[in-house]
């Protein structure tokens, strides 16, 4: 169907339309019932059930009639009896309706769902509707390998567009057993590269022959109506639960449509009554019922949405529970969302106390806690499933029972225990491993594993401190907290929860998760962007120069002086003795205040304010600026009542107004506001100070070098929490600026004195702290050890101390590589049962080869599936130079999505991404490229050995090190033999 027969059926339909808007309702109506019949028996496709119902919603919105047929037969016959040709045209009404919702479907994707009217309306055999679910299956496998090539050219120049047309058009043709190797072959291909026309049979077939290894033994035989054509492994077919689980997922698919079917119905009685309503005369009389029915509405449109949401994968997981008081085993279906939780085809939400025995059953016991006490239990089974467009794909079972039972044989027959490999060995959570990243942090509902689980299900109201070791899932946890705490205490605002994350790049790498884990509308801010709502203003910032200094200092540049005073300078503004020092200097200005008071005499000595009462205003713990507030306006009020008394007795009502303005103009002059930011440059040049600091011998040079910019109005980042703990003191913090609970991400960066202003801004005291001592690249400001929390700035609040040890992100051998540059003292990463390539290390003669080198690990690792490389160096100046070096090769490579990320970057885009290392916290990558770790660059400091640690623990897979001259220190003695080129022997 080309563009002009697309106009021309839009054109009829807008005609039609406006000479009879009520029968265009009916066809609307008349194709929604139809298909709602279709789906419920058929089990066609649901995602056409989605755009069906996106246009009856629109026609109902454009206030058109609705009439219901008693016989769908009938209807049916009398429409393609008198407007067959509108059925043709079907696509154009899809073309004209989902645009008004951003669906995003190009138009060659619309004429597939017109084409499925065609193979709807005609009468075919069993076989041929198998076919066609399949064709549209390897359909859907199609678009979503080329979802993120929008702009990208195939061979012979051609765009995505036009080879989904040349495969719709042609795959019309093609049997079921082509078909079927072509969605295995797309299976296979989902991460990797496509350089495709598909503009005919032959060049299918080459595809495939190319691009997979397929043999017949890899595609399982289940029926077509089973399995949509996605292949299952035959393990999964031959399993014996196999047939009974695939119709619990049916059940509980067709249960799911008929609530929506309930649903709708509701909302069609509700829109009725909403039209009966707008005949009244007197509008006013009605708008509260309207209000009412409108929030029923918009109920009913999010329930709707969850379990449309749902049918795609409705549940992920079942576990077979008995508690200690039942006979009986239960199976609990678990899945992302709740439906119908309790009955027989019911899912459970995730985030129910429940649920927590899912992920919590690996010894045959489990335990959870709920409102009405503790319950226990046994557990017989653990599945995992992998369900895709409503279809059962495969599942894994961890059968707890067996493991009891071998448990005990081992026992009674004294067998030696085998030594227990300190991994995990999940082979659900291995296989999600394996997946390659993107550009955004994915959820992980489905392999919460119990460590984190406990995390996730502690109250709303504590204080957690999290230590995790990198790739433990520290952020991922953080945010699934959330999501349990927003479901669990519904009447949380979730503009009341705050996140605070090290940087924007890192809050763009997380912004897509929140929406998918229910926690969309939570505050995201950086540090920085914290203090500017508190204060009320934007703050020119200073770049970090103390950051540049340390990470771009090596032995021909070390200056011990001025790094110690740095490092002072950072300490000394991030503590809690800093605090003491703004109290002194607020106590200090509101003694000033009172100095300053007199004893008030006006009008002939007829009103009089002594200054002892004047002075009780200014006494208590309130904000210094509400006590001035409150003393001018008690003074004003005096005046004004004395004035309007006077009134009734004196003719010179004029002559006392003058000298009440006279005296409030000079007078209150010595009640202005204290700006935070004057009181900050005060303790700088304050004699007391500088004699309770004059033992500090870089105190002189702190007070130097913070006026100095001060005065040219500009901040550090280290004065932001001092400015923001004087902005409490001197005007408080209001009840809107206050959060009901922050997560803090990447927490070991953050000073004593900032967690205090957390701590200021949490209206309950619930905070879920997570960090990595290990990862603590910015100790010049940060806290040295988690006890600075536990036991001095929280401890009234009882924090509870948590630790993550297994890492879940990287390969053994990247973890047990980067576990040997952990201090003593720490704990060390447990890595999973995934083994990889061991890391490279390399040496390079000159920057150049570097770059070539660079080049062909780009190239060697995209061969490899990996679609997120990171090339990470120690300085900023450097990322410029590879940037700018692989820009000029770009050319050579197909899509290659080169980024590079500084300090003004706010948005992380995948790819290839040039990153310094002190930006690349939080993040991971396929494979990671580690420029130049030579003795020059990375000196035999912790803050080195740090900065090498963040480095090598962001890839999933791939790690390669490249170094001039001499290796670091920190990596001497580092055994690896993949590289093929020179290595570093020990």
């Amino acid at each position: 169907m080309n563009r002009r027969t697309l106009e021309r059926a839009d054109e009829a339909i807008t005609e039609l339309r406006e000479k009879n808007k009520e029968f265009y309702g009916e066809l609307m109506l008349l194709f929604h019932k139809y298909i709602n019949y279709y789906f419920v028996i058929k089990r066609f496709s649901l995602s056409y059930r989605s755009l069906f119902r996106i246009i009856t919603d629109r026609v109902r919105e454009e206030d058109l009639y609705q009439k219901q047929y008693n016989s769908m037969k009938n209807d049916v016959a009398i429409i393609r009896r008198k407007y067959g040709d509108i059925f043709d045209n079907f696509s154009a009404i899809v073309k004209r309706h989902v645009d008004m919702y951003g669906i995003g479907y190009n138009m060659l994707l619309r004429l597939m769902y017109g084409e499925s009217i065609e193979c709807i309306l005609k009468e075919t055999s069993t076989e041929e509707t198998d076919r066609q679910e399949l064709r549209f299956s390897v359909i859907n496998r199609l678009l979503d390998i080329l979802k993120d090539k929008e702009n990208e050219l195939f061979k012979e120049g051609i765009t995505k567009n036009i080879v989904i047309a040349n495969f719709i058009s042609n795959s019309k043709t093609y049997d079921s057993d082509l078909l079927r190797q072509l969605n295995f072959a797309f299976y296979q291909l989902k991460d990797g590269d496509l350089s495709i026309t598909f503009a005919s049979e032959k060049d299918i077939k080459d595809t495939i022959i190319e691009s997979v290894d397929i043999s017949s033994g890899d595609i399982g035989e289940a029926p077509a109506y089973l399995t949509g054509g996605r292949p299952v492994a035959e393990e999964i077919l031959n399993h014996p639960d196999y047939k009974d689980e695939v119709i619990h997922l049916e059940e509980t698919i067709n249960e799911m449509l008929q609530e929506i079917d309930t649903l709708e119905n509701e909302s069609n009685e509700i829109y009725t009554k909403q039209k009966q309503l707008l005949k009244v005369s007197d509008k006013r009389s009605i708008m509260g019922d309207l209000n009412t029915y409108s929030n029923i509405q918009k109920g009913i449109s999010r329930k709707i949405k969850e379990i449309e949401s749902a049918l795609d994968s409705p549940y992920f997981g079942r576990v077979d529970f008995r508690e200690d008081n039942s006979n009986e085993f239960e199976s609990l279906y678990i899945g992302k969302n709740g439906f119908k939780q309790g009955s027989k085809y019911g899912v459970i939400d995730w985030r129910v106390p429940i649920a927590s025995v899912f992920y919590e059953c690996e010894n045959g016991r489990a335990t959870y806690k709920a409102p009405g006490g503790i319950f226990s239990g046994d557990v017989k089974l653990k599945r995992q499933y992998t369900i895709i467009d409503s279809q059962l794909i495969s599942f894994t079972d961890d059968i707890i029972a067996d493991k009891i039972a071998k448990s005990v044989k081992k026992v009674s027959s004294k067998e030696p225990e085998p030594i227990k490999d300190d991994v995990i060995s999940d082979p659900f959570l291995l296989k999600r491993l394996k997946r390659s990243t993107d550009k955004r942090l994915k959820e992980i509902i489905e392999t919460i594993r119990a460590e984190q689980n406990r995390i996730i299900r502690q109250p709303l109201n504590k204080v957690l401190v999290v230590q995790g070791v990198a790739g433990s899932g520290k952020s991922t946890v953080g945010l699934h907290r959330i999501s349990y705490i927003l479901y669990n205490n519904k009447g949380i605002d979730p503009g009341k929860i705050l996140v605070v994350a090290p940087n924007k790049v890192f809050l763009d790498y997380i912004s897509e998760l929140l929406p998918g884990i229910d926690a969309e509308g939570v505050v995201q801010l950086t540090f920085e962007q914290l203090v500017s709502k508190i204060l009320e203003t934007d703050l020119k910032m200073l770049n970090d120069e103390k950051m540049e200094f340390f990470v771009n200092m090596d032995k021909k540049n070390l200056n011990q002086f001025l790094k110690d005073a740095l490092v002072s300078v950072s300490k000394f503004k991030g503590s809690l003795s800093f605090i003491k020092l703004f109290d002194y200097i607020i106590m200090k200005k509101n003694n000033e205040i009172i100095n300053s008071l007199e004893n008030v005499s006006l009008f002939g000595e007829k009103l009089k304010i002594s200054r002892q009462e004047q002075a009780r205003y200014l006494e208590g713990n309130a904000p210094i600026n509400n006590k001035i507030l409150t003393l001018r306006k008690a003074i004003e009020s005096r005046v004004k009542a004395f004035i309007e008394h006077q009134a009734f007795f004196t003719e010179n009502i004029d002559t006392l107004k003058q000298e009440a303005a006279s005296f409030l103009h000079g007078y209150l002059k010595k009640l202005k506001r204290i700006e935070p930011m004057s009181i900050y440059k005060e303790l700088y040049e304050d004699d007391y100070v500088y004699k309770v600091l004059y033992k500090n011998r870089y105190f002189s040079f702190v007070a130097q070098y913070t006026l100095k910019y001060l005065e040219s109005g500009y901040v550090e980042r280290e004065d932001l929490a001092a400015l923001c703990y004087i902005k409490s003191i001197t005007d408080g913090i209001s009840h809107e600026k206050k959060y009901l609970h922050i997560f803090v991400d990447e927490a070991q960066d953050l000073s004593p004195l900032e967690f205090v202003i957390l701590k200021l801004v949490s209206q309950n005291n619930s905070m879920t702290i997570m960090g990595d001592m290990n990862q603590g690249i910015n100790s010049h400001r940060g806290i040295n050890n988690w006890g600075e929390l536990i036991n001095d700035i929280y401890k009234e609040l009882n924090p509870q101390y948590f630790e993550i040890c297994n890492s879940y992100r990287s390969t053994r051998e990247i973890v047990e590589f980067s576990n040997k540059l952990i201090p003593k003292g720490l704990p060390e990463a447990k890595p999973v049962a995934r083994d990889g390539e061991k890391p490279g290390i390399e040496k390079i003669s000159s920057d150049i080869e570097g770059i070539n080198r660079v080049i062909d690990l780009i190239k060697h690792y995209r061969s490899k599936g990996c679609s997120s490389i990171g090339i990470l160096a120690k300085r900023e100046g450097e990322c410029r130079t590879i940037y700018s070096e692989l820009k000029k090769t770009e050319d050579g490579f197909e899509n290659l999505n080169l980024n590079l990320i500084d300090d003004t970057t706010e948005n992380y885009n995948g790819g290839i991404s040039v990153v310094p290392i002190v930006l690349s916290k939080g993040l991971e990558f396929d494979a990671v490229i580690l420029w130049n770790a030579s003795d020059e660059k990375f000196n035999d400091t912790g803050f080195d050995s740090k900065i090498l640690y963040v480095a090598v623990t962001r890839p999933m897979h791939y790690l390669h090190i490249l170094y001039k001259g001499n290796i670091t220190s920190h990596l001497k003695g580092f055994v690896y033999e993949n590289t093929g080129r020179s290595l570093i022997q020990s």
